[in-house]
This record gives C-alpha cells, structure tokens and sequence, in this order.
C-alpha cells in the first residue's frame, strides 16, 4: 500500500511541476506585445498606390529595455487563411532586425483593387517568440494606367 501512496506522490509532484513549468514558459513567450500595426503610416488602410508599401509595428513590454532581435511578417489574401499561418503572398521568414518601421513589403506582386491582410511576431531580446500579433489588412488602389477605365461622356 505504501509505494502506492509514494507512486501517487512522485506523480502529484511531477504534475505539479510539468505545470509550473508551462506557466513560465507562457510568461516568457508573451514577454513582449505587438500593437499599432500600420501600412504607409495608416491603419488598415483603404486604396493606397504603392507596389511594395511599407509596413510598421510598435512593441509594448513589461520588462524594461526589452527589444526585438527579429521578426518574421505573413501576408495573405485571405484573412481565414492567415488566421491559420497560410500565407499566399509573402512570408518573410525570420528577419534579424531590431527594425519595427518602414518594413518594405517584398512579397508577391500586388493587384490593383485587392486586399491583403497581415500579421507579425518577433523574437525579443531574450530570443523568445512572441504571440503572433492580431491581423490587420490594407487595400490597394489602381497602381497601372491601364487600371483606369473611362469613356467620353460628352456629345
């Protein structure tokens, strides 16, 4: 009956500690925030005329003097699809780079008259990964001359 009670014990305790352990991990990994997400300065922004608009983020952390040693930015066409980390227009991989403004946006060619949406994540100082920050989207307007269409509407 006693190595019973020390079976449940050891199992108890190693329980107890595999949980203390995933509190700290969870504390780690949400060290540092990402917020303000802006492309071309605005957010969300609705018919901009850049090819390769630039892209911005802010950081908010708890932890004085944290920073970001990385990033990595997922853009999609659709907003589902880069809910579940299915990037169609541009994964940037890990990029080395304390650098959270004027991201130059070096995916696919974008079409006139379409939606993108976006989101980051970054490693901080500590090289921990922070949560994927919430999506954001911008829309572009016409960027070729052949994109306009017009007619005579005089006599």
């Amino acid at each position: 009956m006693e190595i019973k009670h020390l079976i449940g014990s050891m199992a108890m305790g190693f329980l107890i500690t595999v949980i203390a352990m995933k509190a700290c991990v969870s504390d780690i990994s949400t060290s540092i925030a990402i917020g303000n997400l802006r492309c071309e300065y605005l957010i969300n922004p609705s018919g901009i005329e850049m090819s390769q608009p630039h892209l911005s983020w802010e950081l908010k952390s708890k932890e004085k003097g944290q920073d970001q040693i990385a990033y990595q930015i997922l853009v999609a066409s659709d907003s589902a699809a880069l809910s579940r980390n299915l990037p169609d227009i541009w994964d940037s991989g890990r990029v080395k780079s304390n650098k959270t403004d004027e991201i130059v946006f070096k995916g696919n060619e974008l079409q006139s008259q379409q939606s993108y949406y976006w989101k980051v994540r970054v490693w901080d100082s500590n090289g921990d990964l922070s949560d994927w920050s919430p999506i954001q989207h911008w829309s572009v307007g016409l960027l070729d001359k052949t994109d306009w269409k017009a007619e005579w509407i005089g006599p």
